[in-house]
């Protein structure tokens, strides 16, 4: 398997703390069946703002120190990118300040939590334009996305893909995440399954309970294929988008 959301990288931002703690979560990550992950650190946001370099330089070293620990996982290159200003994403893009997933075409956006759907969808539209694809990550984590799930049916059917926690599946952020990310798997506009680990502890790394309980809900034809669009994104190839389904409108104002 591969993860392709994790903050796995010593002292960059909230993650991972020491090259201690980095080497017990992916240990235990290489423990589950994960062979690769990709580290995304925060940047532009308040408090963190890593640069493509930096970024580089710590994946090497710390692919260095798996290889003398004798763990047998590869780290990759990425970022969490904030979106601010939909137009900053363009610009920084196009200065060479920003990574996408191992160099490929996959790019990982965060949202704020309150957004305008119209400028993130013109944001979609020009990365497009760029031949580069946005994967907007933990939608369901997304207060406004939360609270109407048309809102990530409006941006996937703009083009954009959605990426869901794993924690988020088992309960570990709220009644409110689970309720939106199983939702979203139903309604066919999850496109990948990740961590977005952070520590060896609480935010651990680990893919295989949240698929395990999505087979049983969704089936394994469905978690091969979130396995398989992992992959598509380190081996830079398109992924096979799914037909979305549409909502049922319930009593009390919520979608499914």
């Amino acid at each position: 398997m591969i993860d392709i959301h994790t903050h796995i990288l010593p002292c960059l931002d909230d993650g991972a703390q020491s090259l201690e703690e980095a080497l017990r979560m992916a240990e235990f990550a290489a423990s589950e069946g994960v062979y690769g992950m990709i580290a995304t650190p925060h940047t532009r946001t308040s408090r963190y703002n890593s640069e493509p370099a930096q970024v580089r330089e710590a994946v090497a070293v710390f692919n260095e120190a798996l290889v003398s620990s004798r763990i047998p996982l590869t780290v990759y290159c990425g970022q969490e990118i904030r979106v601010n200003q939909p137009e900053d994403v363009l610009e920084d893009l196009n200065r060479g300040q920003l990574l996408t997933l191992h160099d490929s075409s996959y790019l990982l956006l965060e949202l704020q939590p309150k957004f305008d759907v119209g400028a993130i969808q013109e944001l979609i539209h020009e990365l497009k334009l760029l031949e580069l694809r946005p994967i907007i990550a933990h939608p369901e984590r997304n207060p406004s996305i939360a609270a109407n799930l048309e809102l990530a049916a409006a941006l996937e059917s703009s083009g954009a893909l959605l990426q869901i926690n794993a924690p988020s599946v088992l309960g570990r952020n709220g009644f409110r995440s689970r309720r939106s990310a199983i939702q979203l798997c139903r309604r066919q506009l999850v496109h990948f399954i990740a961590s977005d680990c952070h520590d060896h502890q609480v935010r651990m790394p680990g893919l295989t309970e949240t698929y395990w309980i999505l087979g049983k809900l969704f089936g394994s034809d469905q978690v091969d294929r979130w396995i398989w669009n992992a992959r598509c994104v380190v081996e830079n190839m398109p992924i096979e988008r799914q037909q979305p389904l549409p909502g049922k409108r319930r009593w009390h104002g919520f979608n499914s």
